[in-house]
């Protein structure tokens, strides 16, 4: 298992104990994100700012993410709160 799947694997536990941890969704979407998954990096920002919406830079990288598969709509929803 590479480092990756290692992050994943470790934030996800941390999600079965407490599914309210937004850094382990933080974490998930990073690692998502650095991977090109876009859509589930987007699920996984979506997840942290329903819990912690003050996370402007994660604002930043859902607009990016958003961006890059062509939803600025989206996008704009999220960082203009």
């Amino acid at each position: 298992m590479g480092q990756k799947e290692e992050a994943i694997a470790s934030a996800e536990q941390a999600l079965k104990i407490e599914w309210r941890n937004f850094q382990a969704h933080a974490a998930i979407g990073l690692i998502e994100m650095d991977a090109s998954h876009y859509d589930g990096a987007i699920e996984s920002f979506r997840m942290c700012l329903s819990l912690n919406p003050w996370l402007g830079n994660i604002s930043s990288l859902l607009s990016l993410c958003t961006t890059k598969v062509g939803n600025s709509v989206t996008a704009d929803k999220f960082v203009n709160k």
